[in-house]
């Protein structure tokens, strides 16, 4: 994976049978961007900001893929958001799907280039200028193993969710969430809470150790 390149996804699958329990149909709200551009749009903007790169850098992804995106067939992945604080305060398999919500500053677009390769293309909306944030190359390899387990599935809509360095996959079987990994391990409800929280806690070490690996930098610095 180019070293441009860091995405954490977390894809959730929604489901239409209005039968299915509460916590399924949470699954399934509002697969809509509420985005005011349309992708065509973005790209445009992406293209007219990249496009004035050096030409030396053009020779290298992913500034050549960015002036050249009007070329390649893109669309839109849901892609959604996770309130960490919200989920870690009163932490469940339900409240996840509760910490999802629709971005309003940032679009994941899938595109496919003339060659057939493809990429995953994350952009931010900085005030009123689209920038890339991160792009991964050869996204249908990376998750080959996604459509088959959506082809068991009760629909093949899915969303996007991002936690840290951890990317997470879930989609709907007999009217119930399916939690996978990266590489297409599953994990049920309860165990996909307990890896999100594992994961928080171990981000939260994390931060103790930088900020006390500062304070004692300081703490030398002043004698």
């Amino acid at each position: 994976m180019s070293k441009y390149l860091v995405i954490i996804l977390f894809l959730v699958c929604s489901c239409m049978d209005k039968n299915k329990n509460s916590h399924s149909d949470k699954v399934g709200e509002g697969m809509n961007l509420p985005l005011t551009e349309d992708v065509d749009q973005i790209l445009d903007a992406l293209v007219e900001r990249y496009s004035t790169v050096s030409r030396s850098m053009l020779q290298y992804e992913p500034d050549k893929t960015l002036v050249e995106l009007k070329k390649c067939s893109v669309e839109k992945c849901p892609y959604y958001e996770f309130d960490v604080q919200k989920f870690y305060s009163s932490p469940s398999p339900a409240k996840i799907l509760e910490c999802l919500s629709l971005p309003q500053d940032k679009a994941c677009l899938l595109g496919k280039r003339t060659d057939g390769t493809t990429f995953l293309l994350m952009t931010i909306k900085e005030g009123s200028v689209w920038k890339m944030e991160s792009m991964i190359e050869d996204w249908e390899k990376v998750v080959s193993w996604l459509p088959g387990k959506l082809l068991n599935a009760d629909t093949e809509e899915y969303k996007m969710f991002t936690l840290y360095a951890m990317t997470y996959f879930l989609f709907c079987r007999d009217g119930g969430p399916v939690y996978c990994d990266l590489t297409g391990k599953e994990y049920t409800p309860d165990k996909a809470c307990e890896e999100l929280v594992n994961e928080v806690n171990r981000m939260n070490l994390y931060q103790e150790k930088v900020e006390k690996m500062k304070f004692k930098t300081d703490s030398d610095l002043k004698l």
